[in-house]
């Protein structure tokens, strides 16, 4: 169970990493502050996720579980196991995303 605890912790931080990254990306990409946090905010609150997830449901699949929003809502207790091993890839690719379009964000704009 220890194990499990420091594996849903590592998870934790690198979603919110990844979120952090996603509102930079918005912030800069929009440039006003206040788009900027109603975005972020309706992006990360999962507004969007399950928007997409819902008509992706009318075709037959499901996307929520590769959406960052969708790894998030799998980090509960009790720690499940095979569900930390999911989290963390789709976690991960979507901070490599996030950031790297928050950097080709910030190098374009004259900031």
């Amino acid at each position: 169970l220890e194990t499990k605890g420091r594996d849903a912790v590592r998870n934790q931080a690198v979603i919110g990493t990844a979120f952090c990254a996603q509102a930079i990306f918005v912030c800069v990409w929009l440039r006003r502050e206040g788009a900027g946090i109603a975005l972020g905010i309706t992006v990360s609150g999962g507004i969007v996720a399950s928007l997409l997830d819902s008509l992706c449901r009318l075709l037959g699949f499901s996307v929520m579980d590769k959406l960052l929003y969708g790894s998030a809502q799998l980090l509960r207790f009790p720690i499940d196991g095979p569900c930390l091993a999911q989290i963390l890839p789709v976690a991960l690719v979507w901070l490599v995303v996030w950031s790297v379009l928050a950097m080709a964000a910030l190098y374009k704009k004259d900031i």
